[in-house]
């Protein structure tokens, strides 16, 4: 009965961080596709502000 009653509770164990690994998975796959929306803003704010530059007197104009 004792035997028993510890492979349910190994089986619960199990069962929960199966549940808890794919969850895991979930928010690393949520991470890795926000860093790559970000990656991509990062790269166009740097591609506008390379066509953007600041003269002397403040003004600001296309760069040539």
């Amino acid at each position: 009965m004792e035997n028993q009653h510890i492979a349910e509770t190994f089986e619960q164990l199990a069962t929960a961080l199966e549940g808890f690994r794919e969850q895991q998975q979930q928010s690393l796959q949520s991470l890795i596709a926000f860093s790559e929306i970000i990656s991509e803003q990062i790269g166009q704010i740097t591609k506008m502000a390379e066509a953007i530059k600041i003269n002397p007197d403040r003004s600001i104009a296309l760069a040539d």
